[in-house]
């Protein structure tokens, strides 16, 4: 794991009054081997760097059949009284459970007399490790701004790299191939779930998590980057970057299915691809087998599949965001661009707003069925 700062988390510096109130959300299912060290980080629990007296944990326990309630009320037992909130979302899923998380922040925000412009809502996983900071960094980023949705930084696990340097090169290999293509951070619109924050204001402007559905009835995932391409679009919200609000998130799910995860670059696919996918690709792979058998069928597929999630999702979906918001000024960048783009039916900023499930599912399918354009 890389090597933490030494800043105390969630300080905000001497003689500088914090601008926010902050409550993260973490929700949880069956996650009694992890959600301990993820509180620890973040300043509750049992931990090194308490966190600040402004700075507060909603636990939100989504249906779990394992210690994880337990372990949340230890972790509450070892907080600073009253910083650690515990609620429980029997509906299973991210979108439910971070809906909930938030109406516990609003709670939190009445109880305390904060007006929900001064509340900041980060969201956290609770297999996730937070480096010291983590908190203030944000909110510093935020600086008192409205309209705004902060995303951290995911750092690779050194320690993961070290134990399985193949996969990790194979990693690196693949996703240089794009590096060029890729759009400027301040075009890109996907958000990782468990790195980001928004003001409970914008984030009930916004219209909160959604669940959405394909065309074949299947969730779609992704709940945050929805939620910013409505705020994009209907509300003319920008993402923030913030450098100084670093994460390392667990590589479990790379040893569950390593050929999986590594085709989908860690994107939440909807559940009929994960089937087809595993149909077709019965094998069960070590991390080290897969990156070692870069002949196989199964592996070449998946590098196949991450270069196109890479440009699906990192490219043309921006494109496609743009072209929405401003038909008549937006011009794709090359010509290789323009041919890609073409594959898609113009997409109005009205429907976006409205279920911005229809852009996600418009670059991902067009995998499916041009898989030429991506190669």
């Amino acid at each position: 794991m890389p090597a933490q700062r030494q800043s105390p988390l969630g300080a905000a510096g001497p003689n500088r009054a914090r601008l926010v109130t902050i409550a993260f959300v973490m929700p949880c299912l069956n996650e009694e081997a992890f959600v301990g060290a993820a509180a620890s980080s973040l300043g509750f629990g049992e931990c090194v760097d308490p966190a600040a007296e402004d700075v507060f944990l909603i636990l939100v326990d989504n249906g779990s059949t394992d210690q994880t309630r337990a372990i949340m009320e230890s972790i509450a037992v070892a907080s600073r009284r009253g910083s650690v909130r515990i609620v429980v979302e029997p509906q299973r899923g991210f979108v439910p459970a971070r809906g909930r998380g938030a109406l516990v922040a609003a709670e939190l925000a009445k109880e305390r007399g904060v007006q929900s412009e001064r509340l900041l809502v980060l969201q956290a996983d609770a297999d996730t490790h937070y480096f010291p900071g983590y908190a203030d960094g944000m909110s510093q980023a935020l600086g008192g701004r409205q309209g705004c949705l902060l995303e951290g930084v995911i750092r690779r696990s050194e320690e993961f790299d070290a134990e399985h340097p193949e996969y990790a090169a194979l990693e690196t290999v693949i996703d240089a191939q794009f590096q060029e293509g890729a759009v400027t951070d301040e075009d890109d619109v996907i958000v990782d779930d468990k790195a980001c924050g928004y003001l409970l204001s914008d984030y009930m402007r916004w219209g909160q998590h959604v669940r959405e559905e394909d065309r074949q009835g299947g969730t779609v995932h992704a709940e945050t980057t929805r939620l910013f391409l409505r705020a994009r679009l209907g509300h003319g919200a920008s993402k923030i970057r913030v450098d100084s609000a670093e994460a390392v998130s667990s590589r479990r799910r790379i040893l569950e299915e390593p050929a999986l995860h590594f085709a989908t670059s860690g994107f939440p696919r909807e559940s009929a691809w994960l089937g087809e996918w595993r149909r077709k690709h019965p094998a069960q792979w070590t991390v080290d087998e897969f990156a070692r058998s870069q002949d196989h069928p199964d592996v070449r597929d998946a590098c196949f599949y991450r270069r196109a999630h890479n440009v699906a999702l990192f490219a043309l979906l921006p494109w496609i965001v743009g072209r929405a918001a401003d038909p008549r000024g937006f011009s794709p960048p090359d010509e290789g661009s323009e041919r890609l783009l073409s594959l898609i039916p113009d997409l109005s900023r009205e429907e976006l707003v409205e279920n911005p499930a229809h852009a996600l599912t418009a670059v991902l399918s067009a995998i499916e069925q041009w898989p030429d354009a991506f190669r």
